[in-house]
This record gives structure tokens, C-alpha cells and sequence, in this order.
């Protein structure tokens, strides 16, 4: 930094970090493990969801259809690593706290459920802690990076009755369901490129 604010600054910069930076807090190896049940909701229950990953996709994508769903949806947290980007969050959802502590969103009964959208290589240990703590989770694709976390996962799965789901969202589109529609019953792979407008 000292040498981009000289007179003579460089032309190229290289910045590097430690392994850890952008992770979510307490996440990886020695975190502590929360073990819960989940429970299950009734009809007339608001789901609490919790934000774990509070940066500007998870702002500008999910708040808002979060916010739209306040009759059937709360949050209760919005969390992030080092504080400023939940609370710049927190601060956009009536009710909701800022967070940096993932044990403390855990721990707390009245949390239902996570949203994941963090760096994808902290995906699979916050699906799998939420998981093992009765949570329900809905993660950012992708789900995990390599073929034990996704075992990791498929096990707790298995082992859990807490819901889970990964963020495709274009197979909701009702582009999709059209595509669908007009390919049932192929035998024969089939390709198909498309342009998309994401957020139509």
C-alpha cells in the first residue's frame, strides 16, 4: 500500500491474503460443533432465516425477495466475517441484527434456517455445521468443491430430516418449464444455448 500512495506508484499491483480472508467466522476445522433437531414448522409459522454471507449478490438477490415475503418469512440475523457488509444488511431488513459469530446463529433456537452465500469454499462446512445443528439450509451454488465434501454432505443429508436446497434458480424460470415442456420424452442428449437476463 505504502508504494501505491508514492509519487512513483507502480504500474501493477499484486495483493496477496492470508488463506483465511473472506471466510465467514469460525468457519473450518476446531470450529465448535452445534448440535440440534429440527423442527418442524406449522402453517401459520413465519420461517426465520438467517443471512450467513451478507455481501452485495446476497443484497441485492435475496433481500429484496425476502423482504417480500414478510408474511410467511423473517430474518433474524444477517452475518458476515468482519461486521460492515451485515450490517449494511441488517440495516435494509426491518427486525434484523448484524452478526460475525455463525455459533451464536446456531445456538439460537428461534433460528429455523440458513442462507449460504458465501465464498464458495466455505460452503460445504456451513451447510454441514447448519445441517448437524438442526438447521435448515439453502445454499449458493455450488453445493461443495470436490467429491468428499459433496459425501460429507449427502450423509448429513441422509441423517437429517432439516431441509436442504441448492440455489439453481433457472429451473424455476418459467422459461425453463417451457424448455421442459418441449423435450419431454427425448430419448437422444440434447443441447441448448441460451441467453439469460438474470433477475427477469
Amino acid at each position: 500500500y505504502e508504494k501505491l500512495k508514492s509519487p512513483e506508484r507502480p504500474l501493477l499491483a499484486v495483493l496477496t491474503y492470508d488463506s483465511d480472508f473472506g471466510k465467514p467466522a469460525e468457519s473450518g476445522e476446531g470450529a465448535e460443533v452445534i448440535k440440534g433437531e429440527w423442527k418442524k414448522l406449522s402453517a401459520s409459522s413465519r420461517l426465520k432465516i438467517a443471512i450467513i454471507g451478507a455481501g452485495s449478490f446476497v443484497q441485492s438477490k435475496h433481500v429484496p425477495i425476502l423482504k417480500s415475503m414478510e408474511d410467511v418469512v423473517s430474518v433474524p440475523y444477517a452475518l458476515s466475517r468482519t461486521g460492515p457488509s451485515a450490517r449494511t444488511c441488517a440495516a435494509m431488513i426491518p427486525g434484523c441484527k448484524e452478526e460475525t459469530d455463525y455459533n451464536k446463529v446456531l445456538q439460537d433456537s428461534e433460528v429455523d434456517a440458513v442462507l449460504i452465500g458465501t465464498r464458495h469454499d466455505t460452503h460445504a462446512d456451513l451447510t454441514l455445521r447448519a445441517l448437524k445443528a438442526g438447521k435448515g439450509v439453502f445454499v449458493e451454488k455450488p453445493m461443495c468443491l470436490n467429491p468428499t465434501e459433496f459425501e460429507d454432505i449427502k450423509e448429513a443429508i441422509e441423517n437429517r430430516t432439516a431441509p436442504y436446497m441448492v440455489g439453481y434458480n433457472r429451473r424455476y424460470s418459467p422459461f425453463a418449464e417451457r424448455i421442459r415442456k418441449e423435450v419431454e420424452g427425448r430419448t437422444h442428449p440434447l443441447m441448448i444455448q441460451y441467453v439469460m437476463n438474470a433477475g427477469y
